[in-house]
C-alpha cells in the first residue's frame, strides 16, 4: 500500500492536479498452494470469481486485510455508501481496503436523431457504454453513427433484451410518441 500526496509537486506528479492524497494498493496474483494464503497477494481463484461477477454485472467488493493475508469478495450490501458513491478506499480503522467493482455505466439512447450524433460520443467520453436504439434503419445507420452500437428493434423490445438496472440511463430523443412512450414505460417498469 502506497500513499501519495503531501506537497503540491508530489500530488501533481501522480495525477492529483488539485492536490490531495491518494492510497494505491498493488498486489500480485498468485495460485494458492495447499490452501496457504500469501501476504499481499490475491489468489487466482478470487480473481476468477471477480471476473465472473463483473461479466454478470453484479456489484462486488474486493476486500483486502492490509495487516494479514485475507483477500475475499463481499457483497455491495456490506458497503452501501462506497457503492453508492462508486468509491474504493481504506476503511476508517485503516486495516481494510475495499475495492468497489460496480458494473459499468450504460446509456440507451432512443432515437437516431441529430442530437444523438453528438450525445453518443459524449456518453462514451463520460464513461458510459452507450447503445443507440431506433427501428428506422435509415436514421440508425452506420454512415450517420460510425462505430456506434445500433439496435434496430422497437425501443421497448430493445430495452427488455438489453436489461435495465440502476446503472443504466435511458434517453429518449425522437419526440415521436410511438417510439419514446413505450421506451419510457419500459424504463419505469410500467406496462407497455
Amino acid at each position: 500500500l502506497r500513499e501519495f500526496g503531501g506537497t503540491d509537486g508530489e500530488a501533481f506528479a501522480v495525477g492529483l492536479a488539485c492536490g490531495g492524497r491518494i492510497k494505491v494498493l498493488g498486489e500480485l496474483v498468485v495460485g494458492q498452494a495447499d490452501g496457504e494464503a500469501t501476504r499481499g497477494a490475491m489468489a487466482v481463484d478470487v480473481l476468477a470469481q471477480l471476473v465472473t461477477q463483473r461479466e454478470a454485472r453484479v456489484p462486488v467488493a474486493y476486500v483486502a486485510d492490509l495487516d494479514g493475508t485475507t483477500r475475499q469478495l463481499d457483497s455491495a450490501q456490506a458497503y452501501p455508501d462506497r457503492f453508492r458513491l462508486d468509491r474504493s478506499g481504506v476503511e476508517d480503522a485503516g486495516r481494510t481496503f475495499v475495492a468497489v467493482h460496480n458494473p459499468p455505466l450504460r446509456m440507451v439512447v432512443v432515437g437516431a436523431v441529430h442530437i444523438a450524433q453528438a450525445l453518443m460520443p459524449m456518453a462514451r467520453l463520460a464513461g458510459y457504454d452507450a447503445v443507440l436504439v431506433d427501428p428506422r434503419e435509415a436514421f440508425g445507420a452506420q454512415a450517420r453513427f460510425p462505430g456506434e452500437t445500433i439496435v434496430h428493434d422497437w425501443p421497448d423490445e430493445a430495452l427488455a433484451k438489453h436489461g435495465l438496472d440502476e446503472r443504466t440511463a435511458v434517453v429518449t430523443l425522437t419526440h415521436d410518441a410511438k417510439l419514446d412512450d413505450p421506451a419510457i414505460r419500459q424504463a419505469l417498469g410500467a406496462p407497455v
